[in-house]
């Protein structure tokens, strides 16, 4: 119960008890001291509270209740002996409450009077009470008064209850502990260690239940923090020992043991697991050590003996092993390790029965130990048994053994038995592992010569040679193996002693042979081997080698009779097959050739040179993609012939795959090659690529090296005007042409250079020679309309034009070209229309196709489209000033004034401070009512030409409409002095001197207008309105009659108004 929680219950106690004392006697003063004392118990002044009772109870007070609040009093002034005391004198006098028992419990509880504690709290919990605080105390009484089963019953109920308290857990687990109930000893402990529990009796409990349950791991770790702690007995260190030995964490256990030594203890399996770490460590002396004190202690455990034994073995004390094995084996027969090791000993003191006798009996069903196949298969060989030997010596090889003279001696039973290739491999390990012996490179060097690895026979049997203990079949051996070395001068002295030794072997002869073959005596060789074949040799081999002999004395005919009789012996001989097709090759029969090496590609044994020689011949038969595969397939196998990478240079050239053909002349030309033809093939591949750049100087080179084709100089001219050298290009078109009339794309070649010098006619020329050679190329019809175009011949233009498109109707360009002739004619309808298709034929049209179309359309007036074109345009990106002015203009067409102004604007802005471009932007704010505005971009306008009187004239008019009629009179001026015969000027002028009352100044104005434009009835109108208003009417009545007769019929309303008076 906490503080807070007893202070509530203690108040409300109060106020019930001073409410019953309070109604007995309201008047009795020792009430109202109770009452006092009982404020200061509610108020918290338990000092005084416990002060004014105690002097109650002195004054005879007798109510149990003051003994139950003075108690309560104590109590919480931690005077827990006073506290007992009142609640067992309020109890004497009758007072009966669970607070009694539970206040009393828990002063107890402090002053550790463990029995009254738990007395006190049980009648609580007996009461109907169950507050988790009361069991946890009556549990840590009871673990303290060492009743570890009532401990252990209480705090697990505590525990159940979710408490996560770390001594709740210790006391718990330590109980379970000493009820040797170890899984909950464990478990309490481990969740105590978990909430940071570090008592040392913990962790040492802990550690003792994980041993206990072989959870070595948690054993170390918990006995390790009790020793952390201080615990230092020898039952935590044997303990921890033993767990980490099983851990095989030997060096910590060997320390542990040997602390247990130290501490007294004499225990012979401590000293057994000392021996075994030591054993484990290689230290054999001190194994024995250990060993011995385990024995002295007991001499009864087979496995020490056995153990102890071993070390000795180890030490290379084999005897004294045999006698602890021995005593192993007295303690227990089946000891089948022992067993084993006893035949191990046996087997290095050289007792070889008794080793085999022991090996024999400790055969695992599972499979035999390799050590015993190894000694048994020693022990065997040494007691002159070869064939159980070598079943033991495989099966001690096949278990994984290295022992040398496992090795050794299983090589020369293999040997004996013809496995040539085992033999080889065990005496090679042998020999490594440390084994000499002559007898090893004498068995090696054999089986390495009927293995056909005359290398290692040479080695080995050149050893045995020196030794002078060389047999004839050695010496045989040797010679021609050294000839398969191609060592033919160490070959022939073995060859001719085994020779002089009598030798009738038919392959003696046939390597001498060999041999003078390698020295390139080919008749010697021939010779030779037509004495092998008397000698009866008579396999495929011999003619063919006798056929290559012939073949590099240049006798390719004789030479294709002994490779068809190797052939003949054998079908599939497949070396004599590519002999032939090379002697074949060399008199030029391809077919053969190509026969031949069929045969060798359908059995996958073609090589690189085989594919080449194959490639070559498919290019000469002219089967060029055939040709491609081979001579790739050589080039991919490493085959470096200049040859052969040149020829497939070729063959793509042939197949137009000019891309391929460049890398391959490329590194033809690399290597060294310098033939003219190879840098023309080089030249036409890039040619043909475009890279006109890269062809130039290769077919300079190939042409200043004595090629004279007119189709060198015709590509030759191309690149040169690709490099815009058109006068140089023109120079070898025309020798292309004087090399071949009829090569009309040299004409048109020639054609496109006349064109981009500007010589025109020549290129109409060139482009109609090219035409009549038979090339109906739409792109030459195309150049040849403009040739035409520059000429402003736009007819003939126009029908070149026509004619590309009928050869391609999807020329983009023909159209656009026949639509700009059509343009330059002023067939704007025409334009438009081919302009169009253009657009739909070209994925991402160029701006100037669109300006072309926008112009188009504005020039016809269709100024919708032309609006739609160059808002393409500026779409686009396409910020000309030109546009923007143009589509202003459009826009002022169908006055969109608003939008052209800002068009104006922007053409300004990229740079348009042309006259028009005010002059136009003027109107458009006249036509916006916008005066102030016009006026500003007309008096740019006159800045920029100060003797427009355009701008004068608009300037003025508009200052007239708004009533600027002095301003107006100035510009008019400006006007007629740049212009003194423009008529309207004067006119305009007069109006406006008129409205300033100069009546006369304005009638001045218009004689100067009449006489001008003596016919204008505006003028003699208004003249005759002048005079009116001056009063001489016949003068006004003579005006008005003239603007009547020169048209203007509104004028007779004037004269029927005031001339008839008259």
């Amino acid at each position: 119960m906490n503080r807070s929680t007893s202070r509530a219950l203690i108040g409300l106690l109060f106020t019930l008890m001073a409410t019953q004392s309070l109604a007995q006697n309201q008047d009795s003063i020792f009430q109202v001291r109770y009452a006092t004392a009982l404020e200061k118990l509610n108020a918290g002044a338990y000092r005084d509270a416990a002060t004014q009772l105690s002097q109650l109870i002195g004054n005879g007070y007798k109510n149990p209740d003051a003994y139950v609040n003075r108690g309560l009093a104590n109590y919480q002034l931690k005077d827990y002996e006073k506290a007992v005391s009142d609640f067992t004198e309020a109890e004497k006098a009758g007072a009966s409450s669970s607070k009694i028992n539970e206040y009393r419990g828990n002063a107890h509880y402090f002053l550790k009077n463990w029995s009254g504690a738990i007395s006190d709290l049980e009648r609580l919990l007996s009461s109907g009470r169950s507050d988790v605080e009361i069991i946890q105390r009556i549990g840590t009484a009871k673990y303290a008064i060492k009743d570890y089963k009532g401990a252990a019953e209480s705090l697990t109920r505590v525990v159940g209850r979710g408490v996560k308290d770390k001594d709740v857990f210790s006391m718990l687990g330590l109980s379970h502990a000493q009820l040797k109930d170890c899984p909950e000893t464990v478990k309490a402990l481990s969740a105590a260690v978990s909430m940071g529990a570090s008592d040392k009796e913990v962790f040492v409990q802990l550690g003792n239940c994980q041993y206990a349950a072989k959870d070595y791991a948690g054993t170390i770790e918990s006995l390790s923090r009790a020793i952390g702690l201080g615990v230092a007995t020898s039952e935590v260190f044997l303990q921890r020992g033993n767990s980490l030995y099983t851990q095989q964490r030997f060096d910590d256990a060997a320390k542990d043991f040997e602390k247990v030594v130290s501490l007294g203890v004499k225990d012979a399996e401590v000293f057994k697991n000392l021996g075994d770490i030591r054993f484990t460590k290689n230290d054999f002396a001190g194994a024995i050590k250990y060993y011995d004190q385990s024995v002295a202690l007991a001499d009864k455990d087979a496995v020490v003996f056995n153990n102890r034994g071993k070390a000795k073995q180890n030490t290379g004390d084999a005897k004294g092993a045999v006698a602890d094995f021995d005593k192993a084996l007295q303690l227990n027969p089946t000891y089948t390790k022992a067993l084993f090791n006893r035949g191990m000993a046996r087997f290095d003191i050289q007792d070889y029965s008794g080793s085999v006798e022991d090996l024999e009996k400790a055969k695992s069903p599972e499979g035999d130990p390799q050590e015993i196949q190894r000694r048994l298969g020693i022990s065997k060989y040494n007691l002159n048994l070869p064939d159980a030997a070598r079943v033991n010596l495989e099966a001690a090889l096949k278990a994984g053994s290295k022992d040398p003279k496992v090795m050794l001696y299983t090589g020369y039973l293999r040997f004996d038995n013809n496995d040539f290739k085992g033999a080889v491999d065990l005496l090679t390990s042998a020999e490594m592992a440390g084994e000499k012996d002559i007898k090893l490179n004498e068995k090696r060097g054999k089986a390495s010569f009927q293995l056909k690895d005359y290398n290692a026979a040479v080695v080995d049997l050149k050893k045995v040679a020196d030794k002078d203990g060389a047999d004839l079949v050695t010496v045989e051996a040797l010679g021609i193996s050294y000839l398969n070395l191609e060592q033919d001068k160490e070959a022939l002295p073995f060859l001719e002693k085994a020779a002089s030794l009598g030798s009738k072997n038919k392959d003696v002869y046939y390597q001498l042979g060999n041999a003078r073959f390698r020295q390139n005596d080919f008749d010697a060789a021939i010779e030779s081997y037509n004495k092998a074949i008397d000698l009866g040799a008579s396999d495929e081999v011999i003619f063919n080698n006798r056929g290559k002999a012939k073949l590099n004395k240049n006798l390719a005919k004789e030479s294709i009779e002994d490779f068809t009789r190797a052939l003949s012996i054998r079908q599939d001989y497949v070396l004599a097959y590519k002999n032939r097709a090379r002697a074949r090759f060399q008199v030029e029969e391809f077919p053969g050739v190509i026969t031949d090496l069929a045969v060798v590609v359908a059995r996958n044994q073609a090589d690189a040179e085989d594919y080449g020689l194959l490639g070559l011949s498919r290019f000469n038969m002219k089967d060029y993609k055939s040709a491609v595969e081979e001579l790739s397939k050589a080039i991919e196998g490493g085959n470096q012939n200049v040859d052969v990478l040149k020829t497939r240079g070729f063959a793509f050239l042939e197949l137009k795959e000019y891309e391929k053909a460049i890398p391959d002349f490329t590194i033809a030309i690399d290597k060294g090659v310098k033939d003219a033809s190879v840098f023309a093939g080089r030249g036409t591949a890039k040619y043909f690529t475009k890279d006109f750049a890269g062809a130039l100087p290769d077919l300079d080179k190939a042409i200043q090296q004595g090629l004279n084709e007119a189709t060198l100089y015709d590509m030759r001219g191309y690149c040169k005007y690709e490099a815009k050298n058109f006068t140089g290009s023109i120079t070898d078109f025309t020798q292309a042409i004087e090399r071949d009339g009829k090569l009309g794309i040299a004409y048109f070649h020639r054609g496109d250079a006349q064109y981009r010098e500007g010589k025109w006619g020549f290129a109409v020329d060139d482009y109609t020679q090219a035409i009549a050679q038979g090339i109906k190329d739409p792109i030459l019809y195309n150049n040849r309309g403009k040739a035409h175009l520059e000429q402003q011949s736009y007819n003939e233009a126009i029908a070149d034009f026509s004619q590309a498109i009928s050869l391609n109707a999807q020329y983009a360009k023909a159209f656009e070209n026949r639509g700009l002739a059509y343009f330059k004619m002023e067939r704007f309808a025409e334009a438009s229309k081919d302009f169009r298709a253009a657009e739909k034929l070209i994925e991402k049209p160029e701006a100037d196709l669109y300006k072309l179309l926008a112009d188009s359309y504005f020039n016809a007036k269709n100024y919708v489209i032309s609006l739609e074109y160059f808002d393409k345009l500026i779409s686009a990106g396409f910020n000309d000033k030109e546009v923007y002015y143009r589509r202003g203009r459009v826009l002022m067409e169908t006055e969109s004034y608003e939008a052209a102004i800002k068009d104006f604007d922007a053409a300004q802005k990229a740079g348009d401070n042309s006259l028009q471009l005010f002059l136009d932007k003027a109107k458009a704010y006249v036509m916006l009512d916008n005066t102030k505005a016009a006026i500003t971009e007309l008096t740019n306008a006159i800045n920029i030409d100060k003797n427009n009187s355009d701008a004068y004239f608009n300037r003025a008019l508009i200052k007239e409409g708004i009533g600027d009629f002095e301003g107006a009179v100035i510009d008019y001026n400006r006007v007629i002095s740049l212009n003194p015969e423009d008529g309207l000027a004067y006119y305009n002028r007069a109006n406006c001197k008129a409205e300033m009352d100069d009546i006369g100044a304005g009638i001045s104005d218009l004689d100067d207008a009449i006489r001008i434009e003596p016919k204008n009835a505006s003028y003699y109108k208004l003249r005759g309105n002048f005079y009116y208003q001056l009063q001489e009417t016949d003068k006004a009545c003579f005006d008005w009659r003239k603007a009547v007769e020169f048209g203007d019929s509104k004028a007779r309303f004037q004269i029927d108004q005031y001339c008839k008076k008259k």
